[in-house]
């Protein structure tokens, strides 16, 4: 099974020609194809295996799996202090917890999938690690400890090729904030010859993605790409702005956001462009994002 869900989830990360102008869009057919790496469990709440598959492909595409430490090649630290943010805030409020739990073992296994374990390494450790995260009947330190405890200890094959693994929690805090400072006291201006008018800099741009369609277009409408993903599993025509949690966007002007989004645009002409593109504002905490009708 590992063999194959390795497969899988690298063909997933191959773009289609059909939307060929920033990525691959995940199709159901794909989806389903996920179900022969990722087999429904019978202690699975209702919904969350449409979450788990989501997942599976999200992280896929992102290829967001974690490596072997540089300076320590024989080891791999299940834990990460930068985990992929796949917007959960995109799917019903009532499923967020689920999510957070499918995505946390997605990466997991993605990790050790590339570390080289074999499925029958990680499989039953990994199967116990989501259940009882799932039930809320172990915290998220001992779940992981367990995890580690299985994989370095439990059905690990006798041989030194497989790294050691811990879930080292060893993110450094958050840096605190400056100081307040009133500043130096201005001194008092003399009286002397009036000097010519500053020049007045222009004002800061908004903070934002800035959206531009090339032509104007009639509509511009975005989705979270792993909401696409769960919307694909539960829904014939996720294309269908009324059936997915689609967001119409106002281009022109700046909008806080930032993540992984499925767009289609239509233009008065009856063009219609799909794909996936990657939003992230710029250092100043703004940028610009163009769909153009014709060329990428």
């Amino acid at each position: 099974m590992g063999g194959r869900g390795a497969a899988l989830l690298l063909a997933l990360g191959s773009p289609a020609a059909v939307f060929a102008q920033e990525g691959a869009v995940t199709d159901a057919e794909q989806m389903t194809a996920l179900e022969a790496a990722i087999p429904k469990q019978d202690w699975y709440p209702d919904g969350y295996y449409d979450l788990r598959l989501a997942a599976e492909a999200e992280i896929a595409e992102r290829a967001q799996t974690v490596g072997t430490a540089a300076a320590d090649p024989a080891k791999i630290n299940l834990r990460t202090c930068t985990p992929p943010d796949l917007g959960i805030d995109g799917i019903d409020p009532a499923l967020r917890g689920q999510a957070g739990i499918a995505i946390e073992t997605a990466r997991v296994r993605a990790a050790l999938v590339g570390a080289q374990f074999p499925a029958f390494v990680y499989e039953t450790p990994l199967a116990i690690f989501e259940r009882d995260r799932l039930a809320g009947q172990t915290s998220k330190n001992a779940a992981y400890g367990e995890l580690v405890s299985q994989l370095n200890f439990g059905f690990r094959p006798p041989t030194p090729a497989l790294p050691f693994v811990t879930a080292d929690d060893d993110c450094p805090p958050p840096p605190p904030p400056p100081p307040e400072s009133a500043g130096p006291t201005p001194k008092p201006r003399k009286p002397g010859i009036p000097k010519a008018a500053a020049v007045v800099p222009p004002p800061p741009r908004p903070a934002g993605i800035l959206f531009v369609t090339d032509p104007p277009a009639d509509e511009l409408l975005m989705i979270n790409a792993f909401a696409f993903k769960v919307c694909t599993r539960k829904q014939p025509d996720p294309w269908d702005r009324f059936q997915c949690r689609w967001n119409e966007i106002e281009t022109g002007v700046a909008k806080p956001m930032s993540g992984r989004f499925v767009y289609q645009v239509k233009w008065p002409d009856g063009t219609i462009r799909k794909g996936t593109r990657e939003v992230a504002p710029g250092p100043g905490g703004s940028a610009t994002v163009t769909f153009r009708k014709t060329g990428s």
